[in-house]
């Protein structure tokens, strides 16, 4: 069997199973089965939250309206917070010893102090391998290694499912992983995310409208770019994005 009809057979629920004929609706599952083994309730289980990252999309710029900046009129409540909050600090300030931890993670966030995620992989003794030196049988497996290991690093991937698994790769070999950031580790605060529609420029736009914007975001796309000509909507060809390790929301 395939890893996905082994994830089907033995894995996948009724809300996969959900998510599974939204892309097919005709797709016919295996039946199910129990896994042979009891082993995976004993593992060691890494934090990663299943809540998927709600990226930015064209759109979503906040709007000038202060009543629909603050509906529920909570403005001058968070204002009180963060001014007690404020004072609260300062006066820990002035009692509380220097945290060198905490002032070494400060310095680190600093844009002059990061470093391409692949030097810090290295660092680490976690291979790399160039592209071309891995076969097609054993891409997915080192793939997807590659992916968790970056996830429990604080380095998340976005809008991958128009690239097959060696153009991901591949990407992130040459480019993705050579740029400076900033890998937090795994925590519930933030994350460096990689999104593989770019800069969305005009091009990475008509990629999203193609594969990935839903038909009500279509619609509002038409009517504030009546003069853009509006790409069919397709299927995306690969089904990838809703098993990557999600950062937080």
């Amino acid at each position: 069997m395939t890893h996905e009809e082994i994830w089907l057979r033995y894995y996948a629920d009724e809300a996969d199973h959900k998510l599974w004929l939204a892309d097919d609706p005709n797709f016919v599952f295996p039946p199910h089965e129990d896994p042979p083994y009891d082993r995976d309730r004993f593992l060691p289980v890494p934090p990663i939250p299943l809540e998927a990252h709600a990226g930015w999309l064209p759109g979503d710029d906040p709007q000038d309206s202060s009543d629909e900046q603050d509906p529920l009129g909570l403005a001058d409540v968070d204002r009180e917070i963060a001014e007690t909050t404020d004072e609260s600090s300062e006066n820990a300030s002035l009692t509380d010893p220097p945290n060198p931890a905490l002032e070494e993670q400060l310095r680190a966030a600093e844009p002059e102090n990061w470093t391409p995620p692949a030097e810090q992989l290295a660092e680490e003794n976690i291979p790399l391998l160039p592209p071309e030196e891995i076969t097609d049988e054993t891409l997915e497996p080192i793939l997807w290694e590659l992916l968790h290991n970056l996830a429990l690093r604080g380095f998340y991937v976005l809008h991958t499912d128009h690239l097959s698994d060696r153009e991901l790769y591949a990407e992130l070999w040459t480019r993705g992983l050579r740029e400076p950031a900033h890998l937090p580790g795994r925590n519930t605060r933030g994350g460096w995310f990689h999104d593989f529609l770019g800069s969305w420029g005009e091009d990475d736009v008509q990629l999203w409208l193609r594969y990935y914007a839903s038909d009500e975001e279509r619609a509002k796309h038409a009517r504030e770019w009546p003069t853009t000509p509006l790409p069919p909507k397709e299927k995306r060809p690969f089904n990838r994005d809703w098993r990557l390790p999600k950062g937080p929301f």
